[in-house]
């Protein structure tokens, strides 16, 4: 017994450390419910680095760890989700919401060997070059594709989920602009050639020519043919100025002789020295000869030179006169008559002394070439203008009423009809504006060897055409003017009552509503409108389109479209008698009294007429029939006291305004 008591007491040790243990090992769980949206997703416990598939969802009542727990849910087309809920004593119930995952389209660009190296741009960002791939997102996107030379390669595409859309690009050429050639010569009247081809006399601009190397040649009598290769560029004017030597024993001198000590002498303003002094060489034609002095004096005069032959001059200086002004005009034609302030003062070039200082307007004229005129402001002292004379050719502009008109040149107002004047050869905008206001335009081209003729008719009357005041007839195939309106009232079967108004808005269109009544059966809303193709003053042809629904009693109502052609003759301004051709496409409900079932719908062509003339000022008088002979009846038409016997009339008023 003594042995017993420890015994017991171990035994009872050891039972209590192995309840406090077993304790210690138990996990306590809660019935826990899972789903997603959408369902089916794998669902997985995460355990440190590990995953338990705990099965797909929706779970019910599954035996979660109390704590905290973190899930993951995996299904195929959605983003994997991973979400950290705390499991309580309680049963708890969740919700995880999926998303879709977006796989992205894939955009491939290639294209032949002239594509490859253009730039690529996606909605505005360059992606790179031809050949290239780039990924969107599903939806619209512009795609662009360019390179220098070539037009601009533009697409629009709706992406797919997954989808390759492939381009093939293929770029086009840009045309490339022509240049143009500015010849002169000195002196001028030189025939031009371009690679051998004749193309007139200096000065003068050859249009029109492709990017690329020319020969141009200028030529003149009693002088050195001039020739020079020259590249035009595209959009772009090249200038040749050939100054042309004059063949040998086809020069001419000029001597020099003074009274005026150390007289600087200059020809055409090249110094010569002191005088006395004698220059060879020089070109036949006129010269300006100058004198000037140490003193501050001044002369000079225009010479002519011919060749073969010595001119003598005699240069004697003025004195100085410090507040005037002394200008110079030399031209690009040799012998242009040069005007000052409106005075003739001699052939170019020209010496004009003893001028004010200040605003002087100068032209010069030559025979063939275009008026150059110029405000120049002179200072005292010497000035010097030139003048870069064009070729031009004569204009006869008129208008065949024999009205005034008034003329402007490129925006320019030049006087006006009738004109004959001259225009600076080339191409011209003309137009002409009759003091009412109206215009006509003309683009022309002027050339130095013919006479350009205009005659503006201001779109004389058609003798077709229909006038403004035309009487309008609401119920014809011709518009109504734009602007006019019609309201008309009428009395018909099977509708009882009608009201339609309506009106031209322009472009030979006429746009209309109605209200029809057949009172306890339907009645019915519409809205029309109408074309007309053929409009003249005795006949006019149209189309028209409508669609309108109405209701009735007893449940019923009614949707229909109609198309209607029409051809009418027109009598004088008093009448006008119409054919008609239409069209009903319709769906009707019935009511409790048809025998048909809840919807009846057919489509009925019909033909007929319509008469309508003029009664007063303001009022049209009008009747019209249509008649269906190749259709059933419209049971809605067979509805209490309506029968329909598929023939179809009217006759009222209509009011003008």
């Amino acid at each position: 017994m003594r042995h017993l008591v420890p015994s017991l007491g171990v035994l009872v040790f050891l039972c209590v450390s192995m309840s406090h243990a077993a304790h210690a090992a138990t996990v306590y769980t809660t019935r826990t419910n899972i789903d997603t949206t959408p369902s089916g997703a794998e669902v997985y416990l995460v355990d440190g680095g590990s995953e338990k598939l705990l099965g797909i969802s929706p779970l019910a009542k599954y035996k979660l760890p109390r704590g905290i727990v973190q899930l993951l849910f995996k299904k195929e087309g959605y983003d994997d989700l991973k979400e950290t809920v705390e499991i309580g004593r309680t049963t708890q119930s969740y919700v995880f919401k999926l998303t879709k995952s977006i796989v992205p389209a894939t955009l491939d660009f290639t294209g032949g060997n002239e594509v490859m190296g253009a730039t690529v741009t996606v909605d505005g960002k360059v992606i790179g070059t031809v050949p290239t791939k780039t990924q969107v997102m599903p939806g619209r996107h512009q795609c662009v594709v360019q390179k220098e030379g070539y037009e601009r390669w533009e697409r629009w595409v709706d992406a797919v989920e997954k989808q390759t859309v492939t381009f093939d690009v293929v770029l086009v050429k840009l045309a490339a602009t022509p240049g143009e050639a500015l010849v002169t010569s000195n002196p001028s009247g030189g025939e031009v050639r371009v690679n051998g081809a004749p193309k007139g006399k200096t000065p003068m601009v050859v249009e029109g020519l492709t990017p690329g190397q020319y020969l141009v040649e200028v030529s003149l009598a009693g002088y050195v043919g001039f020739s020079q290769n020259v590249v035009v560029e595209s959009g772009k004017r090249t200038v040749i100025d050939a100054q042309l030597v004059a063949q040998k024993g086809d020069l001419g001198e000029v001597k020099v002789i003074t009274t005026t000590p150390g007289l600087m002498v200059y020809l055409d303003g090249e110094s010569l020295g002191a005088a006395p002094v004698t220059k060879s060489d020089v070109k036949p034609g006129v010269h300006i000869l100058e004198g000037k002095s140490a003193d501050g004096g001044s002369t000079s005069q225009n010479v002519e030179v011919k060749a073969g032959e010595t001119v003598v001059v005699r240069l004697d200086t003025n004195a100085p006169a410090a507040d005037k002004a002394r200008v110079r005009v030399f031209s690009s034609v040799p012998g242009a008559q040069v005007d000052i302030d409106g005075v003739k003062k001699g052939p170019s070039p020209f010496v004009a002394d003893g001028l004010d200082p200040g605003t002087h307007f100068v032209t010069v004229t030559a025979n063939g070439f275009s008026t150059w005129t110029q405000t120049v402001t002179l200072k005292a002292g010497d000035n010097e203008v030139i003048a870069e004379l064009g070729q031009s050719g004569r204009v006869d502009i008129r208008v065949k009423s024999g009205q005034e008109a008034d003329i402007f040149v490129n925006g320019k107002a030049i006087g006006r009809t009738p004109y004959t004047g001259e225009l600076p050869v080339g191409t011209h905008n003309v137009l002409l504006q009759r003091g009412d206001g109206k215009t006509e335009e003309f683009r022309i081209a002027v050339g130095p060897d013919r006479i350009v003729k205009i005659s503006a008719a201001f779109g004389q009357a058609d003798p077709n055409a229909v006038p403004d005041n035309t009487r309008p007839m609401s119920w014809s195939a011709r518009a109504m003017p734009a602007g006019t309106g019609a309201v008309d009232v009428w009395a018909g079967w099977p509708y009882l009552l009608n009201f339609s108004a309506g009106g031209g808005v322009g472009s030979n269109i006429d746009l209309g509503v109605s209200a029809r009544f057949a009172f306890n059966v339907i009645n019915e809303l519409s809205a029309t409108l109408q074309w007309t193709f053929v409009h003249t003053r005795t006949v006019a042809a149209s189309v028209e389109g409508g669609i309108g629904a109405g209701l009735g009693t007893e449940e019923r109502n009614s949707f229909f479209f109609h198309a209607m052609a029409k051809g009418s003759v027109m009598i004088a301004d008093k009448a006008a008698i119409t054919a008609r051709v239409g069209l009903l496409a319709y769906t009707d409900r019935v009511g409790p009294e048809a025998t048909v079932p809840d919807r009846d719908g057919g489509a009925r062509m019909t033909l007929g007429f319509s008469v309508e003339a003029k009664l007063t000022d303001d009022l049209n008088g009008f009747l019209y029939f249509d008649g269906d002979p190749f259709n059933d009846n419209r049971h809605l038409y067979d509805v209490s006291y309506l029968s329909d016997p598929k023939m179809y009339g009217g006759i009222g008023v209509a009011w003008i305004f």
